[in-house]
């Protein structure tokens, strides 16, 4: 690359020949990028440096604000260090979001030819854009760890992108081009219906969120709900939403926080898991299961949704995106999680597949958030910009087949 000077009637008086670093910096994103072939999207410094996939106009763009900070990234070790600058403000994306999940597949795809320190960086950086800082509750004495910093945030934050019923659970598509709002209802009633919910049941959301399943179960089955919220912002909305239905004599809500140990002093027929944002840290499913069986009758059943590392994929790529990578971030085999289950006197009614309901699903949300940036303007940068990235890396891993999604049915042991 290199510099033209103007003279003081515009024209062109020398160019300076390029630095080494900005020649060296070229030559490696254009030999590890030269079988790309998906949209056009380009890297840039605000003093000047460049790269672009093609000749095209570029439907992407990621901007860093200097070269200097470009090149500390790629001398960082640290895999945080992109994130960092991301969420501070000195790198911004602009354009199309959706290319950037075809330049993480390209990445991720392309992993085993990389080579040297700056390659490295930019498949953390390919990666760290779509990661942002995860933000998350550090507690030893949580069975699982929760997204407080989420669960905190008003409803005004989630109703453009989740919809009407604020369902933040994996919607289900009978066809591709089916709207979200209408999945989302087939998905509530085919839980309700895989749990066989009766009159009566006594039924616990033990990830309620904003509470669509434990409102419809309440409403069209007659059970005797309880929810646990993990927020103020959530408890309230919840019971705002049963007093507007006349159910909250039939329901009631527990706002536990994450930092405390979960107790539960009912016995339930019927729990329910399938929130997508509050994901159970799967070395501490044991612990999870453990709660679970406390909480569950004999017979009792539960239903939870589960992502899992697909097999062949390695299991540090297949970390969750939104826990912290501090040993219960690593996702596990389906396999290993079903073994964990039967040691406990589980007995396996189901596995179903959702990977690709969960895939359209985000892609529903990316797109509405894409589309509704000054509705969620007011919510802080750095939690807006990290959960917004979060979405999009679980996308590009679907994408790729690194991870999946599941829904488990299991029933406990009718005796101990």
């Amino acid at each position: 690359m290199s510099h033209e000077m103007l003279g003081i009637d515009g024209r062109v008086v020398y160019t300076m020949p390029a630095l080494p670093s900005d020649v060296l910096r070229l030559r490696e994103f254009e030999h590890f990028f030269r079988d790309y072939r998906g949209p056009t999207f380009s890297v840039q410094t605000k003093d000047g440096w460049s790269w672009s996939s093609s000749s095209g106009h570029p439907e992407f763009t990621a901007t860093f604000s200097t070269c200097a900070e470009l090149d500390a990234v790629i001398d960082d070790s640290t895999e945080g260090a992109l994130s960092r600058m991301f969420l501070e403000g000195n790198l911004d994306v602009q354009g199309e979001l959706f290319v950037l999940l075809s330049v993480a597949e390209y990445v991720l795809r392309h992993a085993s030819g990389l080579s040297g320190n700056l390659i490295h960086a930019i498949r953390r950086a390919s990666l760290h854009w779509m990661k942002g800082l995860r933000i998350s509750h550090r507690s030893s004495a949580a069975p699982w760890r929760l997204n407080s910093c989420l669960a905190s945030l008003p409803v005004d934050f989630f109703q453009p992108w989740l919809g009407p019923s604020l369902g933040h659970f994996c919607a289900r598509f009978r066809n591709p081009r089916e709207a979200l709002e209408d999945a989302q209802q087939h998905a509530i009633k085919q839980v309700c219906s895989d749990l066989k919910l009766e009159e009566h049941d006594r039924f616990l959301d033990m990830n309620c969120g904003w509470g669509s399943v434990l409102i419809y179960a309440t409403g069209e089955y007659g059970v005797r709900g309880q929810g646990m919220a993990f927020s103020g912002q959530q408890a309230a909305t919840i019971l705002d939403r049963l007093r507007q239905r006349n159910l909250h004599r039939r329901c009631t809500v527990e706002c536990r926080n994450s930092a405390e140990p979960l107790t539960i002093g009912s016995r339930f027929e019927k729990i329910v898991d399938i929130g997508l944002f509050d994901q159970v840290a799967p070395l501490c499913f044991r612990s999870y299961l453990e709660y679970a069986s406390d909480a569950l009758t004999p017979g009792g059943i539960l239903l939870m949704h589960r992502t899992t590392r697909r097999p062949g994929a390695s299991g540090k790529g297949g970390e969750v995106p939104h826990l912290e990578s501090s040993g219960c971030g690593e996702l596990p085999l389906l396999s290993s999680e079903l073994q964990v289950a039967e040691s406990f006197g589980y007995q396996i009614l189901n596995v179903e597949d959702l990977s690709e309901d969960y895939r359209l699903t985000l892609r529903h949300w990316i797109e509405r958030i894409r589309c509704c940036e000054t509705p969620l303007a007011e919510t802080p940068k750095r939690q807006f910009r990290s959960w917004f990235f979060c979405l999009l890396e679980t996308a590009a891993k679907l994408d790729v087949g690194e991870i999946q999604l599941q829904q488990l049915r299991l029933r406990r042991a009718t005796a101990s």
